[in-house]
């Protein structure tokens, strides 16, 4: 791992961009082979059930959701094709599971006829109504996979898409626990967001600081469970 952080302290962000191709080929690569094995080697044997609400043998669905009109920047859309060209799908197959990869799923792109919450009431939401319409397809796709008993695997696509997937298995089992894992607690509320972009309000709309049916596009939400 020393090796590793000497590499990349070497190397600018700069660097590393204008590299030619077949050197960051051959490094990435060489990052990719050191991770795995590293990973690898961390895995210890245990005596851990298997979870009674997947099926046997273990089966993973996988959807693609390349979302991007949560938030400004461009790329979050690359995602899924990303994790798939490093190799997810044998990952996963050396992990014992079955993949069922479903591919992306089709993203409309917002439209100015959309349906738009007040603002000087409702507060500032970005494209509401295409993120809403987006989340509710992916939260029938992991509503599905989870009550065949599979275990849903979703690629993002910028994590508005969180509130489709928790609100999928949460429907489809609703006494799943949620750990929430990341840099922000995506808890921001449109009267509170200075920016309006919905990738920072999933939880808020899970856990109904949001009242879904006042937002266009969010109404099927509350036909789901909240988290507990």
């Amino acid at each position: 791992w020393s090796r590793m952080k000497v590499l990349f302290h070497r190397q600018s962000a700069f660097q590393s961009i204008s590299r030619p191709y077949h050197q960051k080929y051959v490094l990435g690569n060489f990052c990719r082979r050191f991770y795995t094995q590293r990973v690898f080697r961390q895995v210890h044997p245990a005596d851990v059930p298997f979870p009674s609400f997947l099926k046997s043998p273990k089966t993973c669905s996988v959807f693609g959701a390349p979302m991007v009109y949560g938030q400004p920047n461009h790329g979050t859309d690359c995602g899924p094709q990303m994790l798939r060209s490093f190799g997810l799908r044998k990952e996963l197959e050396e992990l014992g599971w079955t993949v069922r990869d479903q591919g992306d799923m089709l993203i409309n792109p917002p439209q100015d006829c959309d349906p738009t919450p007040d603002p000087l009431i409702l507060g500032k939401t970005k494209n509401c109504y295409s993120v809403g319409t987006v989340c509710k397809a992916v939260h029938e796709l992991v509503y599905g996979a989870a009550s065949e008993g599979n275990f849903a695997l979703t690629l993002g696509g910028d994590h508005s898409i969180g509130a489709g997937t928790v609100a999928g298995v949460l429907k489809a089992r609703p006494n799943t626990g949620v750990i929430w894992v990341d840099a922000h607690a995506d808890i921001n509320t449109p009267e509170l967001s200075t920016s309006g972009n919905m990738h920072g309000m999933p939880v808020a709309f899970l856990t109904r600081l949001v009242e879904p049916t006042l937002y266009p596009g969010w109404e099927w939400l509350l036909n789901t469970p909240p988290p507990h």
